[in-house]
C-alpha cells in the first residue's frame, strides 16, 4: 500500500510540475507553441485579431517567447495600432536578437506614423548590416515614392528584383512603377514575369488587368 502511495505521489508531482512549467497554460492545458501555431494558421488567414489573441495566449505561458512577440507586433500593424506594435517589437528585440525583420517592421511603423527620417534611418541601418534584405528595399522605395522620386522607388525594387527573381511584390511594384515611368515594355515584361511564378493567384491577373488599362490595351484588361 506504502508502494502505492509513494506512486500516485510521484505522479501527482510529475503532473504538477508539468502544469507549473514554463510554456504550459494551466487554464487550457496548451502549451506555448500550441497557441503560436494556431496564431500562425489564423495569420496566415489574414484574421489579424484571432491571430493576436493566440499569440497572447502563446506569451501568457511563456513571456519569453520572441517570435510570438514579433509575430504579435505584425498582426498589430495590420490593425493599424502602430504605436503599441512598436511596444511588441521591443520585446520582441529582446528575446529574438538577430532578427533583422524586427527592424523592418519598426521602419513600417515609423512610416505609418509619419516618421519618415526615422523610418529612413532604420532601414539604411538594416541594409548596412544585411544588404540582401529585401523587406528594407520595399521600405525606402516607399519613402522614395512618398517623396515623389518614382526613379529612386524603381531603383530600390530593381534591386529586390536583383537578389530575388521571383520576388511577388518586387515585380508587381517594378512593373506599375515602370509604367508610370513610361517604360511599357519593361512594365509588361515584369508583370509577365509575375503572372507566370504566380499564375495561380486571382490578385495577380487582376493587376494585371489593371496594367493593361493603364496602357491603354483594353482588350487585353477585359479578359
Amino acid at each position: 500500500m506504502r508502494r502505492l502511495n509513494n506512486c500516485a505521489f510521484a505522479a501527482g508531482i510529475g503532473i504538477f510540475v508539468c502544469f507549473c512549467a514554463p510554456g504550459f497554460s494551466q487554464q487550457t492545458g496548451k502549451s506555448a507553441s500550441q497557441f503560436y501555431e494556431e496564431g500562425l494558421q489564423a495569420q496566415n488567414d489574414e484574421d489579424w485579431y484571432t491571430a493576436s489573441q493566440q499569440y497572447l495566449e502563446a506569451l501568457q505561458a511563456n513571456p519569453g517567447y520572441g517570435d510570438a512577440w514579433f509575430r504579435l507586433a505584425q498582426c498589430t500593424y495590420q490593425l493599424g495600432q502602430y504605436d503599441l506594435a512598436l511596444r511588441y517589437l521591443d520585446s520582441a528585440e529582446k528575446y529574438a536578437r538577430g532578427n533583422t525583420g524586427v527592424q523592418d517592421l519598426r521602419g513600417m511603423c515609423f512610416i505609418a506614423l509619419g516618421r519618415l527620417s526615422d523610418a529612413r534611418n532604420m532601414f539604411n541601418t538594416v541594409l548596412k548590416l544585411k544588404p540582401n534584405d529585401i523587406d528594407a528595399r520595399f521600405g525606402l522605395a516607399e519613402l522614395e515614392l512618398m517623396d515623389g522620386r518614382i526613379s529612386g522607388a524603381e531603383g530600390q525594387y530593381l534591386e529586390a528584383v536583383r537578389r530575388d527573381p521571383t520576388n511577388r511584390k518586387a515585380l508587381l511594384s517594378l512593373a506599375f512603377v515602370s509604367a508610370q515611368l513610361g517604360k511599357n515594355d519593361a512594365a509588361q515584361n515584369y508583370m509577365n514575369q509575375a503572372v507566370r511564378f504566380y499564375s495561380g493567384e486571382a490578385e495577380v491577373h487582376y493587376l494585371s488587368s489593371g496594367l493593361a488599362a493603364m496602357n491603354g490595351n483594353l482588350t487585353e484588361a477585359e479578359r
